[in-house]
């Protein structure tokens, strides 16, 4: 049985343009909610060039200590993960032109759903616009599905 995939609300952005050097600079926020006893998932940044970069692998220990994992379920399990992104060393790392992918991995070996949002906010930490709210659900183990959301930095800021 193949996984299925279902968006709330027409939230299925995919992809956001953000200007780091606005003084009023909005985050994300990853969230991801899990069903099930024990979660096997990962989101990462895939790199630079939105084509480039390989997908997760499992287990996820062996990519959990890496630079490039955003949000890992490691360590006991939860119900909701959340990653602020990007932090002040992510900031200062980002250009005008950039372009980022970030891909979440999900594995259903013990859990049945995912849910994976992906929310815009202000300096004031409002929250501006819910982009991505993706639910992944699945009975077979054996199932692992990516969900991607890309980032562009305007070149011309200003």
């Amino acid at each position: 049985m193949a996984a299925t995939r279902k968006v709330n609300n027409g939230n299925d952005a995919g992809a956001v343009m953000l200007d780091a050097l606005d003084p009023f600079f909005h985050y994300l926020m990853y969230t991801v909610s899990v069903d099930g006893a024990d979660p096997l998932f990962v989101l990462v940044d895939a790199g630079l060039s939105g084509i480039s970069g390989d997908p997760p692998e499992f287990p996820v220990e062996d990519v959990s200590s890496t630079d490039d994992v955003l949000l890992v379920s490691d360590g006991a399990p939860h119900k909701t993960y959340k990653r602020r992104w990007p932090n002040d060393d992510e900031l200062n790392a980002l250009t005008p032109g950039a372009f980022r992918k970030h891909v979440l991995g999900m594995s259903f070996l013990k859990a049945t759903k995912y849910r994976f949002k992906v929310e815009r906010f202000d300096i004031d930490d409002e929250l501006q616009e819910v982009l991505t709210d993706i639910e992944w659900s699945s009975s077979n183990p054996d199932t692992e599905r990516f969900e991607s959301f890309d980032i562009n930095i305007p070149a011309d800021i200003g």
